[in-house]
């Protein structure tokens, strides 16, 4: 699952808040995070490798809505 986030709505809580989701799950996907920033660029950080998610519509909308996230695919 690749999760794109939004660099205006990255604090400490919108982070804490999706990373409690995303270790409540479990499934087959690994997780990597896809970060633009304005002065270093763009950067791609793969999660734990104690993170595996479910690759289901249901949460993948579930991420979608999380205050930090931009984008959402599965690949």
């Amino acid at each position: 699952m690749h999760i794109s986030l939004v660099e205006s709505g990255i604090n400490h809580n919108s982070i804490t808040k999706l990373r409690n989701f995303l270790f409540d799950s479990t499934g087959p996907c690994a997780v990597y995070f896809h970060i633009d920033t304005a002065e270093d660029g763009s950067f791609i950080v793969m999660g734990s490798h104690s993170l595996s998610v479910p690759n289901t519509e249901d949460f993948v909308e579930q991420v979608s809505a999380m205050p930090a996230v931009d984008r959402v695919w599965l690949e």
